[in-house]
């Protein structure tokens, strides 16, 4: 003998209103900078969706400069 699903009765299955839940974001974290050996380092850092689309403008106006666009140098010229 099987049994039908049972029918949630939480608030909303019920239609009864509870509170609003807000989502808080964290602030971003700080940027670091991390060794990795003795001549390379790891950068992290977060950016905004404004900053996201300029380092592949950047390359591409110094592309004279730096023709294999290698990120690392690209920020050199900076």
């Amino acid at each position: 003998m099987s049994s039908a699903p049972q029918l949630s009765s939480s608030p909303a299955a019920t239609g009864e209103l509870g509170t609003a839940t807000c989502l808080v974001v964290p602030p971003p974290k700080p940027p670091t900078l991390e060794p990795l050996n003795a001549e390379r380092y790891a950068l992290r850092m977060s950016v905004g969706p404004e900053f996201k689309q300029r380092p592949e403008e950047v390359k591409s106006a110094l592309s004279h400069l730096v023709p294999d666009g290698n990120f690392e140098k690209v920020m050199m010229e900076c």
